[in-house]
Parts: C-alpha cells; structure tokens; sequence
C-alpha cells in the first residue's frame, strides 16, 4: 500500500533523523486501507492519538519506541474547512518537543468509508484528492 507505506517510511526518517452524530465521531476509529495488495491499518483514538499499522510494524499511538527514542503520534482535525485538514504532530515522550508534522486533508464519504490524502516529504497539505489518496474502510 503505497500511501501507507510512504508514511512509515516518513515516520521512520524523522525518528533516525532527530534521534450521524456530529462528524468528529464520524472519523474516530479504526481503518483498514488497500493499495494495490497491501493492507495498512489507521486508527483515530478519541483521545487525539493516531497509530498506523503496515507490515507487521506499529507506529504512533500514545507510546512507541523506535532507534531508542520513545515518541507519540497525536492527530489534529479542523472541520471548520472543506475537506476537513488533518495534522499528524509526532512528539518526543520525554519533553514533548514536537519532531514533525505530516499535513493532509480527509473526506467522510459515510459512516463506514473516508478519503485521507497527506503531503509527503515536507509538500505541502494536498489541496484535493487526485494524488496520493487511499480509501479507509471502517473496521466494525
């Protein structure tokens, strides 16, 4: 899965390199996303932490720990915007210095079914969904 893929490999670099209710309930939860055979897993925690699964391999969440550094992943959502902006903030554990933040843009298609498309590699927030976007399927 291209998408996902592209985002542990951005989580990894960052940590090496510096060592119908209302629809806020609507994106919260856990997501499945296909691309091209490969099956990532992207949960939303109510608590504002985000974790990605591909591979086997966790990251984000409240704590993970990856080259010794013990990190977090929170997310932001404004759904002031259309479509909605979403920030993905990686933190330090330790003194909550912020390492990075991935920038995307999300669309709830309905209760059980969503877009999500993220700037990789420093680019900016996408402004629409015709590059780098990955269908997520609620997982019940």
């Amino acid at each position: 899965m291209k998408t996902l893929k592209k985002i542990s490999l951005f989580l990894f670099l960052l940590i090496t390199l510096s060592s119908f209710t209302s629809s806020t309930e609507l994106y919260k939860g856990k997501w499945k996303g296909e691309d091209k055979g490969d099956i990532g897993l992207f949960i939303l925690s109510d608590d504002g932490y985000a974790t990605f699964e591909t591979d086997g391999k966790v990251m984000g969440g409240k704590s993970y720990v990856q080259n010794g550094a013990e990190a977090s992943m929170e997310y932001e959502v404004n759904e002031k915007v259309k479509p909605f902006t979403i920030d993905f903030i990686i933190k330090f554990n330790k003194n909550k210095k912020e390492l990075g933040r991935l920038k995307g843009i999300l669309k709830i298609l309905d209760n059980d079914k969503m877009l999500l498309s993220i700037g990789f590699g420093g680019a900016p927030r996408p402004k629409n969904f015709e590059k780098d976007v990955i269908t997520l399927n609620r997982i019940k």
